[in-house]
């Protein structure tokens, strides 16, 4: 005999709607309840029955997640943390990635509403998403991340991108350097847009130099980060401090820096940005690192708000990090 909800709240000794929260990660509940609650359930093999739920409810339990890339790290664990927390809220998540291009968006977008999602998280290839206005007119759930996009009225989860410019800035003058630069992705974008001005703000308060031919932008490639280096140490007057602001940039700029055989003790320090593996690089760098499970958790808890039928919370960017090895510190 399948078990049933029943029968778990009776064991437990709570009532058929504490349990029912419980198993789909709603509302409030006490730890211990929930956790004596899931575990008479793996004891009678209890399976949620969604598609009897989504009958009742004319839901179907999936939600959509379509990122740009996640074979980068970064996003790779953005998506495995909105993953883990939407299915803990009993939701079936189906993952597609845009390679940052429109038109393929515009097609898996589509793919996604004819399948019947619940709602979405998107993290938009371009900053003026026309096509999700007829969405979000309908009061589509929608919850963008990594960027806001202008124009339309709904919620968009990002991090503290000129407060991560700032604070690169504030570190290369903490460890005494009079001249900076960095490289930026395309400033259409507005987190690398917002971390290039945090950074020259910062420059300018701090009475620091930072020239036009010192920042570089382009396509968020690492061949940007490449060419920029080539190009910086092509003259005489340089900077001895470079921020890279994002992973691929940064991986460019410093392979650039090899073959160039500039030393990152002597000739340029440079602070990168969601490197994953910069403690292990000789010498390491200091990395401002965006906080990726707050992320998801901002983006989690107010889709699930809107799914209910609840005003979104409004919530503050989460900062992004900085990340100095003890190496570094010491110097």
């Amino acid at each position: 005999m399948t078990p049933t909800l029943k029968q778990i709240a009776d064991i437990a000794g709570v009532s058929y709607q504490t349990v029912w929260r419980a198993m789909h990660g709603r509302g409030r509940i006490a730890e211990s309840t929930r956790q004596k609650i899931m575990k008479i359930a793996g004891e009678l093999d209890y399976r949620t029955n969604r598609l009897a739920a989504g009958l009742r409810t004319k839901k179907s339990y999936a939600v959509g997640l379509l990122l740009i890339d996640v074979s980068n790290n970064y996003t790779g664990r953005l998506a495995r943390a909105i993953e883990k927390r939407l299915t803990a809220a009993g939701y079936f998540v189906i993952l597609l990635n845009t390679d940052e291009k429109v038109e393929i968006e515009i097609m898996l977008l589509r793919s996604l509403v004819d399948r019947q999602i619940d709602g979405l998280i998107i993290s938009p290839a371009d900053d003026s998403n026309y096509y999700l206005n007829d969405l979000i007119a309908k009061g589509f759930p929608v919850v963008a991340i990594n960027k806001p996009v202008t124009g339309i009225d709904y919620l968009s989860i990002t991090s503290a991108n000129a407060q991560a410019g700032r604070e690169a800035l504030e570190y290369f003058y903490k460890k005494g350097h009079t001249k900076v630069g960095g490289v930026f992705g395309p400033l259409t974008s507005r987190p690398f847009h917002d971390r290039m001005e945090g950074f020259i703000q910062a420059a300018a308060e701090f009475g620091m130099t930072v020239r036009n031919e010192w920042l570089h932008s382009g396509a968020n490639l690492t061949e940007t980060g490449y060419n920029a280096v080539q190009a910086l140490f092509s003259g005489n007057d340089r900077p001895t401090g470079l921020f890279c602001t994002s992973y691929r940039l940064t991986e460019g700029a410093l392979q650039s820096a090899i073959d160039l055989g500039i030393s990152r003790e002597t000739d340029l320090e440079v602070v990168g940005f969601d490197l994953n593996y910069s403690r292990f690089l000789s010498p390491p760098i200091a990395v401002m690192r965006q906080q990726v499970e707050q992320l998801a958790e901002n983006a989690v808890s107010s889709l699930i708000q809107m799914l209910e039928g609840n005003p979104h919370p409004q919530l503050s960017p989460p900062p992004i990090l900085l990340d100095i090895p003890s190496e570094l510190e010491r110097t």
